[in-house]
């Protein structure tokens, strides 16, 4: 429970007892209270007011709020601050009339690897309202992932490239039949409704993330192409990729430099279109009653308001948002807000950058669904722990996030129009990694937000106040 700060400038008895009487004073008590609060500011608009998630900002949710902070509820703290107080009354007021997306339903789903292994205690979830219908096939349990780069799945193994063809065809079999495997061995896929991830973040299926991110895959990539290409063009190779050379193109050598870019990018992206449609395509035939997605697309950016520039990396990847089931941004690195007791090494961000960074990037997520995908889940992915890259390269214990991220992370993707998040972790009972929390943390962050979690859980189609009770 927080405590409630004194609001300088108005009675709060004035407004709850035409709250509970709803009489006719009622929209000009609510008129009122708006009109204070809005001289005061027209920019802090913020999806969390809309209480009664019916996609607009009414009177209804101000009498809620004002409820809300009079009971100390954590749900009417809008900023995340930690104390319920005018700030909260300025952004209750400026979010009047605004009108924010509407989800079917929201959950919780628990995303938490390693508790199968018999020396891990499974973290108790009784009461709590959080799914464990999720299923992660890892990058490490398809050994013939191409982690290292395309050119692994075109090279024979004599390390050349001359039959590039014949070599695809063999390591996409041998591929595609781990898939199955992996697939086969997560029975529970076969329920309906069942969440199928695949975590694959490296070699992502587009030339200019790959270039931005992992430049070692695009000088191998060069390597190979060229060695495909000299002595001469090779015309299989460039009717697969798509890349059509000018009349006078002889070989590698004889091409521009921006056309052997264009090659690259056309190449490589072929390549990646087909490994990973194929993928889809092998995991839905093993089981066709889950719901499938790609861990990290569309893309989270570290950046908000999301750039034109940005925009284009998710735009490139509309082939993939087209196919899946689930779209699972990944919210790890989102900006922590450290506490008074806090000993992080990171830069810590105030309450309303971390909340702008997580409106942008829903903004962006939900872009991308309505241009490509409007009949797929969205469900972030948000972790319990600050990892190894949470401040952009800052080397990090394995601490848990902030109470404010955690209440920032589980909250807002619920008003700005997800279908839930996931909730990802995961343990290592015989090599404990600095970076991953214990199971008795984890216990401990799921008792302390068991109460939120069941306040932003509704079934699909159910629309519910999210004022459970506080421990």
């Amino acid at each position: 429970m927080l405590r409630r700060a004194l609001a300088p400038w108005f009675a709060r008895r004035v407004i709850l007892d035409p709250l509970q009487a709803r009489g006719g004073a009622t929209l000009v008590v609510c008129a009122g209270f708006v009109s204070l609060v809005s001289a005061q500011t027209a920019q802090l608009i913020y999806p969390t007011m809309d209480l009664n998630n019916d996609g607009a900002v009414s009177e209804i949710d101000v009498f809620a709020f004002l409820a809300l902070s009079q009971l100390g509820n954590p749900m009417a703290d809008l900023n995340f601050d930690g104390v319920i107080d005018v700030h909260d009354d300025v952004i209750a007021g400026a979010s009047y009339t605004s009108e924010w997306p509407v989800p079917p339903g929201f959950t919780v789903h628990w995303s938490v690897t390693g508790e199968r292994d018999p020396r891990v205690s499974p973290v108790d979830l009784q009461g709590v309202e959080m799914a464990r219908d999720v299923e992660v096939i890892y990058q490490p349990n398809v050994p013939l992932y191409p982690t290292d780069g395309y050119h692994r799945m075109i090279r024979s193994p004599l390390g050349t490239y001359d039959n590039w063809a014949e070599s695809y065809n063999s390591y996409m079999i041998q591929y595609l039949e781990q898939i199955r495997q992996e697939v086969r061995v997560r029975s529970s896929l076969q329920s309906p409704g069942r969440i199928g991830i695949l975590d694959f973040e490296s070699a992502t299926p587009d030339w200019d993330f790959v270039g931005i991110n992992q430049p070692v895959l695009v000088s191998r990539w060069e390597n190979a192409v060229s060695q495909i290409n000299e002595p001469a063009l090779d015309q299989a190779f460039m009717l697969f990729t798509g890349f059509t050379p000018r009349d006078d193109a002889t070989s590698w050598g004889t091409l521009s430099e921006p056309e052997r870019q264009q090659y690259l990018e056309l190449s490589w992206n072929a390549f990646g279109r087909d490994l990973f449609t194929w993928t889809l395509e092998v995991a839905r035939e093993e089981a066709p009653a889950a719901l499938w997605g790609f861990w990290g697309f569309p893309l989270a950016m570290v950046n908000v308001p999301v750039s034109d520039w940005d925009r284009r990396l998710n735009d490139n990847l509309s082939w993939l948002i087209e196919q899946v089931d689930v779209l699972c941004p990944a919210f790890y690195d989102s900006p922590h807000v450290e506490e008074d007791d806090g000993d992080s090494a990171c830069p810590s961000a105030d309450p309303e950058t971390l909340v702008n960074w997580c409106v942008g990037n829903m903004a962006e997520a939900l872009r991308v669904r309505h241009a490509y995908n409007q009949e797929a889940r969205l469900l972030p992915y948000i972790w319990y722990h600050y990892g190894p890259n949470t401040c952009m390269g800052n080397d990090q214990p394995g601490r848990m996030i902030s109470d404010t991220n955690a209440q920032v992370l589980l909250t807002v993707p619920k008003f700005m129009g997800a279908d839930g998040v996931l909730l990802w972790g995961h343990f290592y009972p015989t090599e404990p990694a600095p970076e991953h929390a214990s199971t008795d943390q984890v216990q401990r962050f799921v008792d302390q937000w068991s109460w939120l979690i069941n306040s932003l859980h509704r079934q699909r189609g159910q629309r519910i106040l999210g004022t459970s009770e506080l421990p």
